[in-house]
């Protein structure tokens, strides 16, 4: 009989950085400590540490994009690797700042992935912040690539300065408190719902020709 499984989350700054700047990541990594195997199984072929992944959807991640972003922060934060097979993708615990595997409660029982705790592989409390922030500062764009991005969609600079300021304002989070992943995106999907202040049939500078665009 299998001995009862357990997963230690660390109450820490790292975690409650994490969850706050990145929360679609802390749902994936909570997902692989949840499935990674606490030794290994020559039936799956996975080692201690490794869980199959890919079902974002039951991660509670809301779209593939954001499973992607999830992903590539985990992996820059050297929290967890991800390797694709013939069977899915194979994520790797490689850190037990967030979370450690146990086998039985209360006794602590370690895995691979907590003795990386004293070894190479453990990221520190200042570098997993150092990262956190330089993960969502490179997600920000200057007023100027805001508004040329605008002007190069067939909107006004105006509107670019508009947006900009609202990210700014913000912290560049959306409406949930959540990182934007993709501005461009983002104003893209503005542009199609018509929510831009340029596009508002209110709006005395709204443009009536190409010229007006600034495109030309």
């Amino acid at each position: 009989m299998n001995p009862s499984r357990f997963i230690a989350l660390y109450c820490g700054d790292e975690t409650e950085a994490l969850v706050k700047r990145h929360p679609h990541a802390f749902l994936l990594l909570l997902q692989i400590a949840m499935r990674a195997k606490w030794k290994d199984c020559p039936i799956t072929g996975l080692k201690a540490g490794q869980a199959f992944i890919g079902d974002w959807k039951n991660a509670g991640i809301p779209s593939e994009m954001a499973y992607r972003h999830a992903k590539k922060t985990l992996l820059e934060c050297r929290l967890a690797t991800f390797r694709g097979t013939s069977k899915g993708t194979v994520a790797t615990l490689t850190d037990s700042r967030i979370f450690s595997i146990t086998s039985k409660s209360g006794t602590g029982t370690t895995t691979t992935q907590q003795r990386t705790r004293n070894g190479q592989g453990t990221t520190n409390h200042t570098d997993i912040q150092n990262v956190l922030s330089t993960i969502h500062t490179h997600n920000r764009a200057t007023i100027e690539e805001v508004t040329a991005f605008c002007i190069e969609i067939g909107l006004l600079a105006t509107d670019g300065h508009f947006m900009f300021h609202k990210w700014e304002s913000n912290g560049w989070t959306n409406k949930g408190g959540e990182p934007i992943l993709n501005w461009k995106a983002l104003i893209r999907s503005w542009k199609s719902a018509k929510y831009l202040p340029s596009q508002s049939s209110r709006n005395p500078n709204k443009p009536t020709s190409a010229y007006d665009f600034g495109a030309l």
